[in-house]
């Protein structure tokens, strides 16, 4: 039952791609011309046909292999001005420098303070993050192409619970740290498309972007020195960016296209300043109840014999020889995008 199934499966796809809008009446096409639908039906499903296949075997004549000339609008295939609007979503690998190299800083921190003793849990760095955007694009020519989109990404740690237990026990700290970062970008992108083969796009894009940032921080501490929580909300944190990449379009129909694309982003947010909200027990007797505008701070921290990369909220900036190379932290969104989407051309 099951071979049934998959032998006829083939055919059921050809019957599909056969029944979509066919580009353009008879009377519109040139000699020689083919639909779309006798392209894909004439040169690529019959790779994946069983032999047993019952799929008419006229539909593989020589004169469905012909390369199609399309006569409508569409990128690379001429006609006039037209207009695509794309949508795409997928991963980002972000760099986040200052935010990364803290965790690694606060795991080297806890590992020290934990020798001889017992550590639980790890900081785990923040590498991927959601990312999805919208965008319509005027095409003046068949290959330039002007965009204005959207977009929207969020990245979250979601670190476990971490724990350094020494000197037998009479010395612990206990800390959970939760960074979300999300951004909103308003796009303006270049298009440059080129057909690569009868039912096949390569599009090169190259733009900038105005990011909308949001950062929160959220930690629990629970130690000797300070028991409470500590939340931070981003009040500005917006930049110029840009974005550059490479689109693979597989046209499905006429006007309708699967899309598979990598981008690269610069996006870096610096001054960034936050609503800090710090509430707890301070050397177990004093109670502390904390609201402030702060300013993030990236520094090394020199406890003595090591040092441990920082970020740090406070309202002025911290000095003293145990702080070494002091500036303003950044929150890097740069990294490099992978997606797939659809897109519609009218």
């Amino acid at each position: 039952m099951k071979k049934k199934i998959l032998r006829f499966f083939p055919c059921l796809l050809v019957l599909i791609l056969l029944m979509l809008p066919v580009y353009g009446e008879k009377n519109d096409r040139a000699a020689g011309d083919i639909s779309l639908q006798e392209f894909w039906a004439g040169t690529v499903f019959p790779y994946f046909l069983p032999s047993s296949s019952t799929v008419p075997l006229q539909l593989f004549e020589s004169q469905y292999r012909r390369p199609p000339r399309y006569r409508g609008r569409g990128p690379g295939y001429g006609g006039g001005a037209h207009f695509s609007i794309k949508f795409a979503g997928g991963m980002d690998y972000l760099l986040l420098g200052d935010l990364n190299n803290h965790f690694k800083g606060m795991n080297s921190s806890f590992n020290d303070m934990a020798d001889p003793g017992t550590l639980n849990g790890r900081f785990r760095e923040l590498r991927w993050a959601w990312d999805g955007y919208g965008e319509l694009i005027f095409y003046p020519t068949p290959v330039f192409g002007i965009g204005i989109g959207g977009g929207y990404l969020r990245a979250r740690t979601r670190n476990d619970t971490v724990t350094f237990t020494t000197f037998g026990g009479l010395w612990s700290d206990t800390r959970e740290e939760d960074w979300i970062i999300s951004a909103i970008p308003l796009r303006l992108s270049l298009h440059f498309t080129l057909p690569v083969g009868p039912a096949a796009n390569i599009s090169l894009s190259l733009g900038g972007a105005y990011y909308f940032g949001s950062l929160e921080m959220n930690r629990e501490t629970e130690s000797l020195l300070w028991t409470g929580t500590e939340n931070a909300k981003g009040k500005s944190m917006n930049t110029i960016g840009g974005h550059g990449g490479i689109s693979f379009e597989l046209k499905m129909s006429p006007n309708f296209s699967f899309v598979l694309e990598a981008q690269g982003r610069y996006a870096k947010f610096t001054s960034i300043k936050a609503d800090l909200r710090a509430q707890g027990i301070l050397f177990l007797i004093i109670p502390i109840d904390y609201n402030a505008e702060n300013t993030l701070f990236f520094y090394q921290y020199n406890s003595g014999t090591n040092t441990y990369d920082t970020l740090e909220w406070w309202e002025t900036a911290p000095s003293g020889p145990a702080y070494n190379s002091l500036r303003e932290g950044t929150i890097d969104l740069s990294g490099v995008f992978f997606g797939a989407g659809f897109k519609f051309t009218f």
